[in-house]
């Protein structure tokens, strides 16, 4: 793999959307141009998730499209390939850009003043993106993939932000808590997260 210079960021955007482009063509068969099982490499997808929390919106939009285009193939190679090598770190990662936002967004709120309130909506609208990415992500149909981010989502998101934010002394942390919790019942589809979530909300 030729390694690029990342710190050009209008040459991360093409290359990004490039790759973006050529992940909605796989399939079963063009898969295999880009996957080598005999060394174990996926350039295609490895080089394109290291920047799904990268500044630039539109890097993580395709960053999370190409993504989900790969998760999609039916190919048990490749689904091997992603749970042994990616899905821990990666979806690890995912989870604790979401849980950054949510602790920026209680930060935000507690400070709250109608010169922050573009600040506010920038920090709820990629809080937003994130779950339904996460949403996508379960509904993609496949369950070895669900259950390890199910994991980690649960435990990171549910136990340790929301409802440590619940029992917290603030009025203000358990109202942004709250509606934390109600968002994900909103978005997301996953009825094991979401019976999670509904138990160690009642137990807080």
């Amino acid at each position: 793999v030729h390694r690029m210079d990342y710190s050009d960021d209008d040459l991360l955007a093409y290359y990004i959307s490039f790759l973006k482009a050529i992940s909605i063509r796989l399939n079963q068969q063009t898969i295999q141009l880009f996957f080598d099982e005999n060394t174990n490499d996926f350039p295609l997808y490895t080089e394109a998730v290291r920047f799904f929390n990268h500044p630039d919106h539109m890097i993580r939009i395709a960053v999370r499209t190409l993504s989900l285009n790969v998760f999609r193939v039916e190919d048990e190679g490749v689904r091997n390939f992603i749970l042994n090598t990616s899905a821990v770190p990666y979806f690890s990662n995912l989870v604790w850009f979401i849980q950054l936002l949510y602790q920026q967004l209680g930060v935000e709120l507690q400070v709250a003043s109608h010169l922050r309130a573009a600040r506010l909506r920038e920090i709820y609208d990629e809080l937003l993106d994130n779950l339904y990415y996460i949403n996508d992500i379960f509904t993609v149909g496949v369950p070895r993939l669900a259950s390890v981010l199910r994991e980690r989502f649960v435990t990171r998101i549910a136990l340790q932000t929301i409802v440590r934010s619940i029992e917290a002394a603030t009025e203000m942390r358990r109202h942004a808590a709250l509606t934390a919790a109600a968002q994900l019942f909103v978005v997301l589809e996953d009825a094991d997260s979401l019976s999670s979530v509904a138990l160690a909300i009642l137990l807080a």
